[in-house]
């Protein structure tokens, strides 16, 4: 759970009967986390945290088998104003990328270079827009993954992919 206005960030374990009780803490504890994703980044088998954040770095916690998620890696200095993201394989080499939604700031997209170790950012469109919502999908049917942005207050937009499919 994203617990921005500095709270601490939680993953709720389920129990197995639909109960909660047991939580973990992830995060600085005094975060503006508005969105996360949960994904592998570095494909060591155990998913990690994505975190979309207003005002400070956007961030990925590692999962370990202890589920403490102390190993972090910044992939967005920026401290945009962060309210959305999502993860998928955007250019088709087997790793994810993360699609970042922005209020008031230009969205962007962060290529996986090396397993979570380096990021190569995209700038998406040339729009100083309020991005709520940023989803990854293929919205036309070729096997390649796009993006759409839902905007308040302007119009939403989608991105074909382009990207030729890497082997």
């Amino acid at each position: 759970m994203a617990n921005r206005d500095k709270g601490q960030n939680f993953i709720y374990l389920n129990n197995g009967n639909l109960e909660f009780a047991k939580k973990v803490p992830f995060g600085s504890g005094n975060d503006e986390t508005r969105s996360i994703a949960i994904a592998d980044m570095n494909k060591d088998g155990i998913k990690d945290i994505v975190t979309a954040n207003i005002r400070e770095a956007n961030v990925i916690y590692f999962g370990d088998e202890k589920l403490t998620f102390i190993e972090k890696k910044i992939f967005d200095n920026s401290a945009s104003s962060s309210y959305s993201l999502a993860v998928g394989d955007l250019n088709g080499d087997g790793t994810f990328d993360i699609a970042v939604g922005n209020s008031g700031e230009a969205n962007k997209v962060f290529l996986n270079q090396q397993e979570g170790k380096s990021w190569k950012e995209i700038q998406l469109g040339k729009y100083e827009l309020y991005t709520y919502d940023i989803i990854i999908s293929d919205i036309n049917g070729d096997n390649r993954l796009d993006i759409i942005e839902s905007n308040s207050d302007d119009m939403n937009y989608y991105y074909f992919n382009m990207e030729k499919t890497k082997k």
